[in-house]
């Protein structure tokens, strides 16, 4: 299981199996989703989505969404440093429906796709030049429409400075009060953008956030309460409470279940 948060300027392609369901998360990067397993299951800025198999699924940038995988699919991430003429070609529109159905579009999404391990080492131009023809194909084969006035962009800056702040501050006692006067907010206007945004409290998603670096960072050599109580959670049964919460399972029955996991290809920068 892996997230992409919202604020990560992420400057790597990301090309990875999985087979896990994701919660509720948000990123800059552009996610295209292959169904190569049986089906998967998305609810993309609270609507519901399935892509069965054959069909590919795309996943506008900043757009809050959930996975349920139904089996071994890939999805690509492709970084916002690379999304400059796809913003230029759609701005701040979404896909009314982000599902390419089985056909010749989508057999050839699938084989650019899985091609593009191939030019992770080659030169930017040709590597960009295969990212661009995937998403001109997806822009060519979706519509795309305008989104509502509570997602703009100001939403979206708002939003990024504020996981920028949180996730610099994790080890301290983060309220909505200190964050909504670290950045001169209204506190009721942060509760309610946060909330609209994110689709859960202020809290949980403090919550969510310490646990996604918790897992992104665990070291196994080190005991699980030391690296928990770095990412700010001061009580053993808190965390371990959220953590089942959030992944369904204990920390140890996790990270066992992610070492089975083999990645399609290494994640390396460009």
């Amino acid at each position: 299981m892996l997230y992409y948060e919202y604020n990560r300027d992420m400057q790597n392609i990301d090309f990875f199996v999985h087979n896990f369901h994701w919660e509720t998360h948000l990123h800059k990067s552009v996610e295209i989703q292959c169904c190569t397993g049986n089906y998967i299951d998305a609810v993309i800025d609270g609507r519901e989505f399935r892509a069965e198999h054959g069909d590919v699924m795309f996943i506008a940038s900043g757009v809050p969404h959930s996975i349920t995988d139904g089996g071994d699919n890939y999805a690509l991430l492709i970084p916002p440093s690379m999304l400059d003429v796809y913003f230029d070609s759609v701005g701040n529109k979404r896909p009314f429906d982000p599902v390419i159905r089985n056909g010749e579009t989508a057999e050839r999404l699938t084989e650019l796709i899985f091609g593009i391990s191939d030019y992770i080492d080659a030169s930017p131009v040709k590597l960009c030049s295969k990212l661009y023809e995937i998403l001109d194909i997806s822009i060519d084969n979706l519509e795309f429409v305008s989104v509502m006035p509570n997602v703009q962009k100001n939403s979206y800056d708002m939003l990024s400075k504020c996981i920028d702040y949180i996730d610099s501050n994790l080890g301290r006692n983060i309220t909505l009060g200190s964050l909504a006067s670290q950045f001169g907010y209204n506190k009721n206007y942060l509760s309610v953008t946060l909330h609209r945004e994110l689709k859960m409290n202020f809290r949980d998603f403090i919550n969510q956030r310490r646990l996604e670096m918790f897992v992104e960072h665990y070291r196994p050599e080190l005991s699980v309460d030391t690296q928990a109580e770095k990412y700010g959670f001061v009580s053993r049964q808190t965390f371990y409470r959220a953590f089942k919460k959030q992944y369904g399972m204990t920390p140890v029955q996790y990270f066992s279940e992610l070492a089975a996991v083999k990645p399609f290809t290494d994640h390396r920068s460009m």
